[in-house]
C-alpha cells in the first residue's frame, strides 16, 4: 500500500499507530499527509460539556460513537496525548489529497455543493479511503433533545470558530448519504453547546 497522491486517489495506507485512550484502541488510516481517527470517538471522560448516545441508547454509542457538543469535543481533545480535534485547514488538506479543488474546498454551508468528483464515496462505510464514515446522525438540543438523521446523515466537528450569532459558530463538517458532497456547515445559528456532532482527531 502507498500514501494517496494528487495522480492516484484510490490508493492509502493504514500504517499509522493505532490511537489508545481508556482502554478502548481506536482504528486509524493515513491519508496523503495526515493520520486520522478511522472510526468515532466513544469516550465519556470529558470533565466538562456534555456527550449522548444517539436516542440515548448505549448500542449506538456502541456502533456509531458518542456525540459530543463543543465543550465536550474541545476538553477531549485537550486531554487524549498525541491527537487534537482537527482544524478547518486540515479537514482541507485531507478532502484535497482525495481530489477536491481548491474552489470547492473553500466553499461553505449546509446546501454549497463541495465534491470530490470521482472519489466522492471513498470517505464512507465501506470503500476504499479506510476513513469509515458511519451515519450516526447528531442532536440539535435548541429544540429540546432532538436526535436526528441516524442511518442517513452526520457531522464531525472541527477547532476553528467560523463568526458568532448568539453564541459561536464553528466550521464543522456534514455527510449526508447518497449525495456526493461534503458539506461545510458552521454549527447552524445558535449556541455552540446547542448541537451534539460526532468527533474524529488527527495526529499532531
Amino acid at each position: 500500500v502507498v500514501d494517496v497522491t494528487e495522480s492516484d486517489v484510490w490508493k492509502y495506507t493504514t500504517s499509522c499507530p493505532p490511537l489508545v485512550y481508556n482502554s478502548r484502541t481506536y482504528k486509524t488510516v493515513r491519508i496523503g499527509s495526515q493520520c486520522w481517527m478511522a472510526e468515532n470517538l466513544n469516550d465519556d471522560s470529558h470533565t466538562s460539556g456534555a456527550s449522548q448516545c444517539y436516542d440515548n441508547d448505549d448500542a449506538n454509542c456502541d456502533t456509531y460513537g458518542r456525540l459530543y457538543n463543543y465543550d465536550a469535543a474541545r476538553d477531549l481533545s485537550n486531554t487524549i496525548p498525541g491527537w487534537h480535534r482537527p482544524t478547518d485547514e486540515e479537514w482541507k488538506t485531507m478532502e484535497k489529497s482525495l481530489g477536491m479543488s481548491d474552489g470547492d474546498a473553500d466553499e461553505d454551508g449546509w446546501t454549497e455543493s463541495r465534491t470530490l468528483g470521482s472519489a466522492s464515496f471513498t470517505l464512507f462505510d465501506g470503500q476504499d479511503s479506510g476513513f469509515y464514515v458511519r451515519f450516526s446522525g447528531y442532536v440539535r438540543s435548541w429544540t429540546a433533545t432532538n436526535f436526528t438523521g441516524l442511518g442517513s446523515d452526520t457531522v464531525f466537528w472541527s477547532a476553528t470558530k467560523s463568526g458568532s450569532f448568539f453564541g459561536n459558530l464553528y466550521f464543522t463538517r456534514r455527510f449526508v448519504k447518497d449525495t456526493e458532497a461534503i458539506f461545510r456547515p458552521n454549527t447552524l445559528h445558535g449556541s455552540h453547546n446547542a448541537y451534539y456532532y460526532s468527533l474524529r482527531l488527527v495526529q499532531d
